[in-house]
């Protein structure tokens, strides 16, 4: 799926991101061409992966038990194979991943074209007191109008209850105040927050690891204390014997 977005995105259609040249090659046949051939072997690596998993499920497939040969041996086979082939898929996409530069420029244009804002503008209106079902209407209505005659603008037809207050700013406020319940702004939070929590428990796991250290330390201290103690007294107690 990862491959396949990136794939669709770096098309001169969509044009929301760019791989530099080390990431991309040339077509035989149209020197304009970038293609960015390495999701292609990502994704092909995908069906290996997938291929292997089908191969063993179907070789286990009405086993009477476990301890058998489908299971352990010939079902397994595949998949030492599949888990390298995934290993080196996982590389790759890490390259493309952090090679890939977005242009924020074309996304904020197209999300404007594609009246993203059209289920915000309804839910406006609904807390307007216009009904859900009829302010769907209206705004689809708006968005028919917007297409056909070219524009970018949703306007809402006069005498619209509520459709002053219901007017919406420019997309990225819009965003903005999506900052809980699953919107686009909530990333920025749960990431810090998650960030916090993660150092949290690396300090947490450092200072435990370095207690571990020092009891063991201490341990290993008094054990060859003990040990040099009764060895220093039953050489003590020989030689009162003798």
């Amino acid at each position: 799926r990862l491959a396949t977005d990136l794939q669709l995105w770096s098309t001169q259609e969509f044009a929301f991101i760019a791989f530099p040249e080390r990431l991309v090659g040339g077509s035989s046949a149209m020197p304009q061409k970038r293609n960015a051939f390495l999701l292609e072997h990502v994704k092909a690596k995908a069906g290996v992966a997938l291929g292997a998993w089908t191969a063993a499920a179907a070789t286990m497939k009405s086993t009477p038990f476990t301890n058998s040969i489908e299971v352990g041996t010939e079902a397994v086979g595949p998949a030492w194979g599949a888990l390298h082939t995934v290993t080196e898929s996982v590389l790759l996409a890490q390259v493309l991943v952090s090679g890939a530069r977005p242009e924020p420029e074309r996304m904020a244009r197209r999300a404007d074209e594609g009246f993203v804002t059209a289920t915000i503008l309804a839910n406006r209106l609904v807390r307007e007191g216009v009904p859900f079902r009829t302010a769907h209407h209206v705004v689809g209505a708006a968005v028919r109008e917007a297409v056909e005659a070219g524009a970018t603008e949703l306007r809402l037809p006069p005498g619209t209850p509520g459709a002053e207050r219901a007017s919406l700013p420019p997309l990225g406020e819009v965003v903005a105040e999506h900052d809980r319940g699953g919107g686009p702004g909530m990333f920025d939070t749960a990431f810090a927050t998650t960030r916090a929590r993660l150092a949290e428990h690396a300090d947490w796991l450092r200072g435990h690891r370095e207690r571990l250290d020092a009891a063991r330390h201490e341990l290993l201290t008094s054990v060859s204390k003990l040990v040099d103690g009764t060895e220093q007294a039953a050489r003590s107690g020989g030689a009162r014997d003798d």
